[in-house]
């Protein structure tokens, strides 16, 4: 498949199944909901907090309900399934873990070419303009090479189930080379653009009060995590 079969396969795919799609989606705006009212209660602590642990949980489910997409997409099944709350919320975990290894180096010398470029205020504006845009550039690649990387070791975690596969950089950095680099390249473009188009397309709705980041979060959330999740699996099925 090329990147556009990829692309419009995924797109078709949320509206395949709508009872699962509306499934997804309340399982979304639930997790925006608690969010809501942990920012909105910070005077009361408990509430709070509350709030926060459902969240919390909540997004773990949804992260670890994408493993089960990817590894749908990669052996080209066009059913949505079913949540598996507690297995979701293990392999949900694990998800995180695995993108704060991969962006732990990108994120960390972002910071501190970030601190050098604050320290050279001191030296003039041109200074400034000069670290802020290699630190600009570097960022870009690091989080470009990185994404690469990122994306094929999710998918070889969904596919396997088994966490230490995520890791194995060796095999991440093969299956990548096999796939095509530029490929993964097109691949990353192309969501990007229609995520940043989406958002932009959503965010009117937003300005409904209260009920707009809801509204939004159901129609746009529940759809972009399965439109995602099923071009990554379908993309490491090229292997």
């Amino acid at each position: 498949m090329e990147v556009l079969d990829i692309f419009l396969d995924s797109l078709k795919y949320p509206f395949s199944d709508i009872p699962g799609l509306f499934a997804v989606g309340i399982l979304f705006t639930l997790s925006i909901f608690f969010v809501m009212v942990f920012q909105y209660n910070l005077d009361n602590i408990l509430v709070s907090i509350i709030g926060l642990i459902f969240a919390v949980i909540i997004s773990f489910i949804l992260y670890g309900y994408c493993l089960t997409v990817i590894k749908n997409a990669i052996y080209r099944f066009n059913v949505i399934p079913h949540f598996s709350f507690f297995n979701n919320f293990i392999n949900g975990i694990k998800m995180v873990v695995i993108n704060i290894i991969y962006f732990f180096i990108p994120a960390t010398l972002t910071i501190f070419f970030g601190v050098l470029t604050l320290e050279s205020i001191t030296q003039g504006l041109n200074a400034v303009f000069e670290f802020g845009s290699l630190t600009f550039i570097i960022s870009i690649v690091l989080f470009v090479i990185f994404g690469f990387f990122g994306i094929i070791a999710v998918a070889r975690f969904a596919l396997n189930d088994r966490f230490l596969d995520a890791l194995n950089i060796k095999a991440v950095a093969y299956d990548a080379y096999k796939i095509g680099f530029i490929k993964i390249f097109s691949f990353l473009i192309a969501i990007t653009c229609f995520i940043i188009v989406a958002m932009f397309a959503t965010s009117l709705i937003k300005y409904i009060p209260v009920f707009g980041i809801l509204i939004s979060s159901f129609i746009f959330g529940a759809f972009i995590l399965l439109f995602i999740s099923r071009s990554i699996g379908l993309l490491y099925s090229q292997l």
